[in-house]
C-alpha cells in the first residue's frame, strides 16, 4: 500500500511540473549565441566564450579535442586583436531543438565572414553546430562542430552577393545590348548581344564584315550577312567566343553560361582587392571572373583563347541604374598591348522573344 502511494504521489507531482516553454528556451538559446556575434564586432574573448562551459568538446578536421575556456581565451583575444571585422552575415535562421524536458539542446547555423587579418582581406564560409545543457538554469555550450564550405559554395556564395549588388533576379529574361567599338588601330566597328538565360546571338559589322552567331542549348549557326552564307553549326571554341562577348549577362548570370566555379583567395584587380572566381567554358578552358572585395561589384573577367596567344581581360566600367538594376556602359577588351573599346549605346531589358535569337535578318544598321 505504502509503495503504491508512492507512486500515486511521483505521478502527482509530475503532473504538476510546468510544461517547457519551448519559444523561450529557444530564446535563450539564441541570446547566448548572439555573444559570440557581438564579441567579435567588440574584439573581448572573454564574451565570445560565456556561453561556453568551462570544459567543452570542439569539432573539426576530423578531429575531436577537449577545450578548456581559460586555455581558450588568450589565442582567441591575440586572433581578434589583429582582426577588424566587415561583416558577419547569418545565411540562415539558426535552427534550435531542445529536448523535451529542456536540459539539452542544439544549435545549427551557417555565416559568412568578412574582413581584415593582420591587414590582409579575408572571406570565410562557414557553418556550424553547438550542443548545449543547462548547467545552473543557464544554458552553456558543451560541444561545437564547425565546417568550412568548399571552394564551390564560397564561390557560389560570393556570386549570390554579387546579384545583390547588381540587383539581377530570374525577372530579367532577356537582354539587348548595342554597342559603338573601336578597334586598336583606332578603326570603328559595331556590336549588337542579344542574351538570355538558354541562348545568345552575337552581330558585328566592321566595314565590309558583317556576320551574326547565334548559340543555344537546341541548335548554333552563323550567318554572312553580305555573301548570305548560312553554316548550320559553331564549333565549341566559336560558341564559348559569342559568350565572351555577353558582358552584361555574364556580370549578372556567368553560371549560365560557364561551369565548376570555385574560389580562387582574394588578390588584386584593378588596383582593388577582388575575390576571384574560376569557371570552365565549352572548351575546358578557365575563365577568371573578378568581384570587389569591398562591396562585391563585378569588375570583370579573362579568357584564354589558346596556346600561344595573350590572355584577354575585360573589365567592366561606368556603372548606371538602368530600371532597377545596375549595369555598365563601357568595356574594354585587352590582348597583350591590344585595347577595344566597347560603348554600349542602348541597353533594353525584356524586349525580346525567341524569333530575335532566330532570324538572319540583320539587326545593326547603317547611320
Amino acid at each position: 500500500m505504502r509503495r503504491f502511494l508512492i507512486v500515486l504521489l511521483v505521478a502527482f507531482l509530475s503532473s504538476c511540473q510546468q510544461p517547457v516553454d519551448l519559444d523561450f528556451e529557444k530564446e535563450q538559446i539564441k541570446a547566448q549565441l548572439d555573444k559570440v556575434t557581438q564579441a567579435h564586432y567588440k574584439g573581448d574573448a572573454n564574451l565570445f566564450y560565456q556561453p561556453n562551459a568551462e570544459q567543452w568538446y570542439d569539432v573539426r578536421s576530423g578531429q575531436v579535442k577537449i577545450r578548456h575556456k581559460e586555455d581558450a581565451i588568450p589565442g582567441t583575444q591575440n586572433y581578434l586583436d589583429h582582426m577588424e571585422f566587415k561583416d558577419m552575415i547569418m545565411r540562415d535562421e539558426p535552427i534550435i531543438e531542445i529536448s523535451d524536458d529542456a536540459t539539452l539542446a542544439t544549435y545549427t547555423n551557417s555565416g559568412v565572414i568578412r574582413g581584415f587579418l593582420n591587414k590582409e582581406p579575408i572571406f570565410w564560409v562557414v557553418a556550424w553546430q553547438s550542443t548545449l545543457k543547462k548547467i545552473n538554469n543557464e544554458w552553456n555550450i558543451i560541444s561545437t562542430t564547425n565546417t568550412e564550405a568548399t571552394k564551390t559554395i564560397s564561390a557560389n556564395v560570393i556570386i549570390d552577393n554579387s546579384k545583390d549588388y547588381t540587383k539581377a533576379t530570374d525577372s530579367l529574361q532577356s537582354l539587348y545590348a548595342m554597342a559603338n567599338c573601336i578597334a586598336p588601330d583606332l578603326r570603328p566597328f559595331k556590336t549588337l548581344i542579344l542574351s538570355s538565360h538558354k541562348k545568345s546571338k552575337m552581330e558585328q559589322q566592321s566595314g565590309n564584315s558583317h556576320y551574326i552567331l547565334k548559340q543555344g542549348e537546341s541548335n548554333s549557326w552563323s550567318y554572312n550577312v553580305n555573301t548570305k552564307t548560312l553554316t548550320d553549326s559553331l564549333s565549341a571554341s566559336t560558341k564559348t567566343f559569342v559568350q565572351g562577348h555577353e558582358l552584361h549577362w555574364l556580370s549578372l548570370f556567368p553560371e549560365d553560361r560557364y561551369s565548376n566555379p570555385s574560389f580562387d583567395g582574394i588578390i588584386k584587380f584593378k588596383d582593388q582587392d577582388a575575390f576571384k572566381i574560376t569557371f570552365t567554358n565549352l572548351t575546358n578552358s578557365p575563365v577568371n571572373f573578378y568581384y570587389a572585395f569591398e562591396n562585391y561589384q563585378p569588375l570583370g573577367f579573362e579568357i584564354f583563347p589558346g596556346e600561344g596567344q595573350d590572355k584577354v581581360v575585360i573589365l567592366f566600367e561606368d556603372w548606371n541604374t538602368l530600371d532597377d538594376l545596375n549595369m555598365f556602359k563601357k568595356a574594354t577588351f585587352t590582348q597583350g598591348d591590344e585595347i577595344f573599346s566597347y560603348d554600349f549605346s542602348v541597353i533594353k531589358l525584356n524586349s525580346l522573344d525567341e524569333t530575335d535569337f532566330e532570324r538572319k535578318a540583320q539587326m545593326i544598321t547603317e547611320d
